[in-house]
């Protein structure tokens, strides 16, 4: 069975309560209010210039701007990438107890949205952002290497994301009827492996 996570075992400690905010939340305050200080500062001289602002100013200008823009997409994205990774392994659980109880296409798609949490969280703890529920597609953008053989393991989780859910994925019956042990003991160690890969990549 996987082990929950320990936030200061990787290294990475959760704010207290006390806390305003982590070292890196700071850094990205102060560098937000000294950017927009001197922007301001910069627009002020540019525009209450006698005689307007000439090309090279309209560029300083352009350049304030899209800094700005960059400061405040940083800032946003603030580091929950702990909080995101403790999910995924609750997720990882709830796979393995609706395994035990028979519900195996449950069981499937927690393994998929265990995986999908996991990898989000590591995007997450690479300062980049992550959309859309495609477990393969998602490692693929990871800016480290990732092996062939847990991108085809990604690739089979993938089947389990909507199938698992809707009648209409299958020609006919209920979803469960087209699940079983092999199935969710299969997704449930692909994702275990996909959390471990992450693990480790948070460590």
């Amino acid at each position: 069975m996987i082990s929950r996570i320990d936030a200061r075992g990787m290294g990475l400690n959760r704010p207290t309560s006390g806390a305003r905010g982590t070292p890196c939340q700071r850094s990205h305050s102060a560098r937000m209010a000294t950017v927009v200080s001197m922007s301001l500062f910069c627009i002020r001289i540019i525009f209450f210039k006698k005689g307007g602002p000439c090309k090279i100013q309209i560029h300083l200008l352009n350049e304030i701007v899209e800094t700005l823009k960059f400061t405040i997409r940083e800032c946003s994205m603030t580091d929950r990438s702990i909080d995101r990774f403790v999910q995924a392994e609750r997720d990882l659980e709830q796979a393995m107890s609706s395994q035990n109880e028979g519900r195996h296409e449950w069981a499937c798609f927690a393994a998929h949205q265990s995986a999908e949490k996991a990898i989000k969280a590591l995007h997450l703890f690479k300062k980049q952002e992550a959309w859309g529920h495609v477990v393969a597609r998602l490692l693929s953008e990871l800016p480290v290497a990732v092996s062939e053989d847990l991108l085809d393991k990604a690739k089979v989780l993938d089947g389990f994301y909507i199938p698992t859910r809707y009648a209409n994925g299958h020609p006919e019956g209920a979803p469960f009827e087209h699940y079983g042990k092999i199935h969710s003991r299969d997704a449930i160690s692909y994702a275990g492996e996909i959390l471990e890969f992450v693990r480790s990549q948070m460590a």
